[in-house]
């Protein structure tokens, strides 16, 4: 029997490699194809492999990211090593700089007008603590739960390029709780 599959054009076009000969596409309605396989589970592989994604710091389409935060497209980080190394090289290079007693900013100085205040490394970790309740200050309404997952989703993108001295385990905290 055949199967037919209904997909975003970029998603299928990165999918055929892998199943030359199993499906042909037609395109329909602009960007996205329409195929016709040759077998239930190829449809099946294909269909499992576009619901979800692999971020990595770079190339999330606004579309993609509206699909995910609607909950159409699950979200993975991705096992390059390369990414995995830009993340531990990024906080090992903050580990030497606080242990070396360099300044930086809101790691060990205050932060805004008080940025010109060392703070003691044994208090530092708290500064960092309170800065997270300061910020706790619920105003307005709630957001709507697609915008948060999107700036969830943004926010785990943007730590995936390497720049931000976090450990991996934040990067997949965060997307558990999407």
């Amino acid at each position: 029997g055949s199967e037919d599959i209904f997909a975003p054009a970029d998603d299928m076009k990165r999918w055929e490699q892998y199943t030359k000969g199993f499906f042909q596409i037609e395109i329909f309605k602009g960007s996205h194809l329409f195929c016709k396989t040759s077998g239930k589970e190829v449809a099946q592989a294909i269909n499992n492999a576009i619901k979800k994604i692999e971020i990595n710091g770079f190339g999330l389409t606004l579309d993609k990211l509206t699909s995910a935060a609607e909950g159409r497209l699950k979200i993975s980080i991705t096992k390059d090593p390369a990414a995995v190394a830009r993340i531990e090289l990024c906080l090992q290079k903050m580990q030497q700089a606080v242990h070396s007693g360099e300044t930086i900013y809101g790691v060990t100085t205050a932060f805004g007008g008080m940025a010109n205040h060392l703070i003691d490394r044994q208090d530092a970790a708290k500064m960092q603590e309170n800065m997270l309740w300061i910020h706790k200050t619920g105003m307005g309404s709630y957001l709507p739960r697609q915008d948060v997952r999107a700036a969830m989703i943004l926010r785990a993108n943007s730590h995936l390029r390497g720049n931000s001295s976090i450990r991996l385990c934040l990067i997949e905290r965060l997307i558990a709780f999407i």
